[in-house]
């Protein structure tokens, strides 16, 4: 989990500085860190667990095309949740990833659609959910190699 978050840190922090020229400030700095560290949490986590439950490459992409991608497509990432129509409004608002793309949009532009203390709580809820997980995985040994 560990390289997963350097990695996407350093990713993070070469794609603001290639893009710094081009793009407005961060409107809230603090917050927009906050919410990249936990998306970097969240998603080293269920690397983690994917990788650890995986016997196949194909168990992985299965994970990848019918778990994460929806979910991405459903967080609010290319929409406003506000325009959606019942019950696509509801199903977005549980969405986990919704709460961190909300977040993460208030640190860089100040919109947010929800407020922005339950979409930090629901994403440290979420990371501290999967980091327990994938480490109670490891520290158990569950399918791993010995």
């Amino acid at each position: 989990m560990a390289g997963g978050v350097v990695r996407a840190l350093a990713a993070a922090v070469i794609i603001a500085f290639a893009a710094a020229p081009f793009a407005g400030g961060v409107e809230h700095p603090a917050v927009a860190v906050l919410a990249l560290v936990l998306a970097t949490l969240v998603f080293a986590a269920l690397g983690t667990i994917v990788g650890i439950w995986a016997d196949t490459f194909d168990q992985h992409s299965f994970v990848a095309a019918i778990v994460v991608t929806p979910l991405a497509l459903l967080g609010g990432v290319f929409y406003s949740a506000r325009t959606l129509a019942e019950p696509w409004s509801t199903v977005t608002k549980l969405d986990p990833i919704y709460y961190l793309v909300d977040a993460t949009r208030y640190g860089f532009t100040g919109f947010h659609e929800t407020s922005v203390a339950l979409s930090l709580a629901v994403a440290a809820l979420v990371a501290v959910a999967t980091v327990a997980l994938a480490s109670g995985l490891v520290a158990r040994g569950w399918r791993l190699k010995p």
